[in-house]
């Protein structure tokens, strides 16, 4: 058996996580290419590691800074399964980001496409991926909400739970069942770290022992003070360089010093 392990890179303002399955499989959370000097540039670390295949991409919403550079990862590595949410968006003006994005909830650049919400799941080897969001209620009142409707992934591997939220804002966590989210392990925080993305109270319900957080330069919209206030061990942000966390054959979880 392998090691579980997670990229969160430096990709500036945006997300982009890079999983490796212990069975081999490889993830992709979203989608942010970044050529500037001192930031992860996916496309040339896959490459450079001989990655072929992508097995499974998971885009939680179609903003440009969770599909920027999808048009370029399709034309240099096979895809896999293509998981997204139900939610509707149109951006103005038009992308080709975006457009390559519609063609893949259509079938095109992936073997399989899969449309998701909550209830549904997905099991990979021994660990398995909840999709706690979107929620069918949300979807009916908030239907133009991009964010709140977006994908929440809840990671499951070898005891420790990892919850990748996108970018659902305060009032979408009330949609969140406390028991799908109590006593995690690591939490990416909403939203990029920002103020809009923090409910109290579920972090509370989730306690987990480690945040990381994926954004640019600071602004006077971020959180981070707030959730080193709540954590229980240690918060990490991608602004300097990227977080990876591991969890070994013995179910220990390892970050950063």
């Amino acid at each position: 058996m392998s090691d579980f392990r997670i990229f969160f890179y430096k990709v500036g303002d945006g997300h982009c996580s890079y999983i490796e399955f212990p069975n081999g499989k490889k993830g992709l959370v979203d989608v942010k290419v970044n050529k500037e000097n001192n930031y992860d540039n996916i496309i040339a670390r896959f490459e450079k590691a001989e990655i072929k295949k992508i097995d499974y991409l998971f885009i939680t919403h179609p903003h440009q800074d969770h599909i920027s550079g999808l048009s370029e990862l399709i034309k240099n590595f096979k895809i896999g399964s293509f998981l997204y949410s139900p939610i509707d968006f149109k951006p103005d003006p038009v992308y080709e980001d975006w457009n390559v994005y519609e063609k893949m909830k259509q079938g095109n650049h992936c073997e399989k496409k899969y449309e998701v919400k909550n209830g549904w799941y997905t099991d990979i080897g021994d660990c398995k991926i909840n999709y706690l969001a979107p929620v069918d209620e949300l979807l009916e009142k908030q239907p133009n909400n991009v964010n709140n409707n977006g994908l929440l992934l809840k990671i499951t591997c070898r005891g420790h739970k990892i919850i990748i939220p996108g970018d659902i804002e305060s009032d979408g966590w009330e949609y969140i069942k406390d028991k799908d989210i109590e006593n995690s392990t690591l939490l990416l925080a909403s939203h990029h770290g920002n103020k809009n993305g923090y409910n109290l109270e579920k972090i509370k319900k989730m306690n987990p022992a480690f945040v990381v957080i994926s954004a640019g330069p600071k602004t006077e919209h971020d959180a981070d003070q707030r959730y080193k206030n709540i954590v229980r061990k240690k918060v990490y942000t991608t602004r300097q360089s990227r977080v990876t966390a591991k969890i070994d054959e013995e179910c220990t979880l390892h970050m950063p010093d």
